[in-house]
């Protein structure tokens, strides 16, 4: 008896702690904008949105590319960590002359997913993330190392000794034929997690979920801001089995209902299948 009631003690522990990094690191949704960057068109910032896929346990970072008069630019990127690849090394700081920076290193790739004009144009892997550059400031910094520290005390800790820190040339999972590049690293194997493979959404899906997630705000007033992520997972008998929605504010949710969608089964897949969006 005291035995089994110490093993529950164990794994509640564990999974309020497990909880505990998850809150933490949606702390950094507070984060300022970024220096300005160049891109084609306008000079864009960057503002960092952090969310928990609790479907595939999955932390989706939101790097929101916009002008300082709010104007949304047709590149967008996002990134996907699994949070059990997360640990209390993963998330450094680091000052360079008057800029700041943060690192995100998990134990496993990162996945880089590129949008243009709301489509996916190319998917990458990487061992390393890089946020930033904001300007220094005393007061942006001594905040920064305070949620750093409380993140990496929330997380695992690391019990073996971490992998030399070598850049690993980035790997593409999935090119668009309108990217060019010169000498791409391409992998042929197309599964970005968990057993899920990459393909663009069909049209008639698309459109439907957009319907019902537009109804879904106009009757809850859910407070949001465009462009919004949608990730849908699908079987591969063609059944929806669940759809993310990145809304950058956390107020409400929006519950799809998986019914609506899986009332006209979509086609047989050969395997189960990712699709990945912007709602713009």
């Amino acid at each position: 008896m005291k035995k089994t009631l110490f093993l529950l003690f164990v794994l509640l522990s564990l999974n309020i702690n497990y909880l505990i990094g998850q809150n933490s690191i949606l702390k950094l949704n507070n984060l300022p904008p970024t220096i300005e960057v160049n891109a084609p068109e306008f000079k864009t910032e960057k503002i960092y949105h952090f969310k928990i896929d609790t479907f595939q346990n999955n932390l989706i970072i939101q790097d929101l590319r916009k002008s300082k008069n709010n104007e949304i630019h047709f590149y967008q990127w996002i990134y996907e960590i699994p949070l059990k690849n997360l640990n209390d090394e993963s998330f450094k700081l680091s000052k360079d002359r008057d800029q700041i920076n943060i690192k995100i290193k998990p134990s496993s790739p990162i996945m880089h997913y590129m949008f243009q004009d709301g489509k996916i144009s190319y998917i990458s892997m990487s061992n390393s993330l890089f946020l930033g550059k904001w300007n220094y400031s005393d007061s942006l910094y001594t905040e920064l190392v305070e949620q750093i520290n409380f993140i990496s005390s929330s997380l695992p800790s690391l019990k073996s000794k971490p992998i030399q820190d070598n850049m690993i040339h980035t790997k593409f999972k999935y090119l668009d034929k309108n990217i060019k590049t010169v000498d791409a690293n391409i992998i042929e194997d197309t599964n970005i997690g968990n057993g899920y493979y990459f393909k663009q959404i069909p049209e008639k899906l698309k459109s439907k979920i957009i319907k019902l997630i537009k109804k879904k705000i106009n009757q809850k007033n859910i407070n949001h801001q465009y462009p919004i992520l949608i990730i849908v997972y699908s079987s591969k008998e063609g059944i929806i089995e669940s759809v993310f929605i990145g809304n950058q504010t956390n107020e409400k949710s929006y519950e799809i209902n998986l019914n609506q969608l899986n009332s006209s089964k979509q086609q047989s897949l050969k395997k189960p299948t990712k699709y990945l969006f912007l709602l713009e």
